[in-house]
């Protein structure tokens, strides 16, 4: 077990006088609210140094200008303020790593200040203030870093466009630049000059027009986060031979429109596929349920697909979550589900689905939320939902169901039940919700049901 120790000045200045000489120095986690700058100005031959993790506040001690040999510095989370482009940082040239996230700094976007640090690798300050160029150097002069992880997320003025600098790097692995509001378009070209380029994120960043992809196959990317902007057009037909080794791909809350490409079911690592939010039009393509077989999450919800949800063809047994609501699937809830022993999520909402629940639902004992109103459902519901004893959350409401409740069901984790507008009758057995202390939400309105509430 970790003990959190409180640090004071007196601590550091023996550190300093009795080890002159030291090289690391970690302060991670220590329950200090000040900067330590006395003691730290006499450790001027610390290459790495961790102060990650407290409550400091004010800015950055000039003494760590003195720190010439500094490879890594962890200042992360912490309150501390200032003008990155007015700091020490400016003058540690040796540094590798820097860890400035989730503190006050004012950061140019162009990271300017650090073009001469030609060690600097890794550089991380999302949830900071992002600021927009305030001269046009950078433009015309390369840094002489090569970053390989960059993360400036969060944090955002109008007026940010997207860091020219990046036009010059090309051993970039990981890439986070979300929520700057940086307008623009899908910067394909980072995608080209980055061919070890692992994950790429810019959510909510207003980008916009096509989303266009490298012209050559990008076999390196595992995690590809376009969420949350003003892409149209089309999905590439070709995406999944261009981008065959994604693990993570999501595209939602965007406004593209035509059908699903079914290149998608060449991504045989893919695990997380989010199209949800859009326009897009016609059927899941069978490929895509065929070849994707380490899919995980499936969320094409609230666009305007249509037909049957899935063929007989289906390999999609990994799934763990499935959400399809919000569009205009018809005909049954296929039998192909029942191969997915793991699934945890059934989100069917506000379709056009018919014929009865099925009872092999049942069997799926990790299931969690059932969640299917607004369709055309009927007949009753399984007595084999009374083997989801994981069931949290069941909403059928909206349908035609008739009968009653199965009086063993009585899931101990069921915090929401929703059954209205059916056609439920007859009287809620003794047995129906025995023991369920958890349940939150009964809604049974707008059915037949008649007789006394039982005493639970």
């Amino acid at each position: 077990m970790s003990t959190r120790i409180a640090l004071n000045t007196s601590f550091l200045q023996i550190i300093g006088e009795s080890m002159p000489s030291l090289k690391y120095l970690s302060l991670s986690d220590s329950n200090s609210s000040r900067i330590l700058d006395r003691g730290l100005c006499s450790l001027v031959h610390l290459q790495e140094l961790y102060i990650d993790n407290n409550d400091l506040r004010g800015s950055l001690p000039w003494c760590l200008a003195n720190m010439t040999s500094l490879r890594i510095l962890d200042v992360s989370s912490n309150q501390l303020t200032g003008s990155i482009s007015s700091s020490p940082l400016v003058h540690l040239t040796s540094i590798e790593e820097l860890m400035l996230s989730n503190n006050h700094f004012q950061i140019p976007i162009s990271l300017e200040p650090f073009f001469n640090h030609s060690r600097l690798k890794f550089f991380y300050a999302e949830n900071n203030q992002i600021n927009a160029e305030i001269t046009q150097s950078h433009s015309l002069i390369p840094p002489k870093f090569q970053l390989s992880r960059l993360s400036l997320s969060s944090g955002y003025e109008d007026g940010v466009t997207f860091p020219k600098f990046l036009y010059h790097q090309h051993d970039l692995e990981y890439v986070d630049l979300s929520h700057i509001k940086m307008n623009g378009e899908f910067p394909t070209w980072l995608l080209e000059n980055n061919t070890k380029l692992i994950q790429l994120s810019v959510v909510n960043d207003s980008l916009a027009g096509p989303f266009r992809l490298p012209i050559h196959s990008h076999k390196q990317l595992r995690l590809l986060d376009i969420s949350t902007n003003n892409f149209r057009g089309h999905i590439p037909v070709e995406i999944g031979d261009v981008l065959p080794s994604l693990y993570v791909f999501n595209n939602s809350m965007n406004a593209l429109d035509g059908s699903i490409p079914s290149s998608f079911g060449n991504m045989k690592f893919l695990q997380i596929l989010d199209l949800s939010n859009n326009h897009l039009t016609g059927e899941i393509p069978e490929h895509l349920a065929v070849g994707c077989v380490n899919l995980e999450s499936l969320a094409l919800s609230n666009n305007n697909l249509e037909g049957h949800m899935f063929s007989r063809n289906f390999n999609l047994a990994n799934l763990k979550l499935l959400q399809l609501e919000g569009n205009r699937f018809v005909g049954e809830i296929p039998q192909s589900l029942s191969k997915c022993s793991s699934l945890e999520g059934l989100h069917l909402n506000n379709n056009s689905l018919s014929g009865r629940i099925p009872r092999w639902l049942g069997n799926l004992t990790w299931l969690q939320y059932i969640i299917m109103p607004n369709n055309h459902l009927e007949g009753l519901i399984p007595v084999e939902f009374c083997q989801l004893d994981s069931l949290q959350i069941l909403d059928i409401s909206d349908n035609n169901i008739s009968g009653s409740l199965p009086a063993c069901f009585h899931p101990l984790s069921i915090k929401q039940v929703h059954l209205s507008k059916n056609m439920l009758h007859g009287q809620l057995k003794r047995g129906t919700f025995f023991n369920c202390s958890s349940l939150v939400t009964l809604d049974l309105s707008y059915n037949r049901l008649n007789g006394s509430i039982p005493d639970w």
